[in-house]
């Protein structure tokens, strides 16, 4: 009995305690996945807020050049994909972010059929892709591919 009332004593202190945390600020929610039509490599990628005109609708060079932050004429987060076409950034944001991967002249693609030439000039291809951002949820990071068929469906 004594260790029951223990037990119960607690956990009450620990559900007491935990409601006590009144930070509104939980995090940042890590995004990640690849850039695919073949792997891209070194392409930017970038989170928009679906706000920020500038970061939604600009062109690469335009877009790289944008701060980082949540207002119009800036952009939440971006980095480049590595040589698998994968992809990591963090945002500390709540809500709808459009991921936009844009190719520069620096991105290269590694062929995954047969034909593909790896020398096609890719400047000015974009794949696109939208997912949730809340750092509430019990996952703090995201996974969000990029592709032909996910820039359909977020131009939808």
């Amino acid at each position: 009995m004594k260790l029951n009332k223990l037990v119960v004593s607690i956990g009450l202190a620990t559900a007491v305690l935990a409601g006590c945390n009144s930070s509104d600020d939980y995090g940042d929610v890590t995004i990640e996945g690849s850039a695919v039509k073949g792997a891209l490599q070194s392409a930017l990628v970038v989170a928009c807020a679906t706000t920020q005109t500038a970061c939604i609708d600009g062109k690469a060079d335009a877009v790289a050049a944008l701060g980082a932050g949540s207002g119009d004429g800036q952009k939440l987060a971006s980095t480049t994909t590595n040589d698998n076409g994968d992809y990591s950034l963090s945002v500390d944001y709540t809500g709808p972010v459009i991921l936009r991967t844009l190719a520069t002249a620096e991105t290269t693609q590694v062929c995954d059929y047969t034909g593909c030439d790896k020398d096609t000039v890719l400047t000015g291809l974009e794949l696109k892709t939208i997912t949730y951002a809340d750092p509430m949820q019990l996952v703090s990071s995201k996974s969000a591919p990029m592709n032909v068929l996910t820039s359909l469906a977020t131009a939808a």
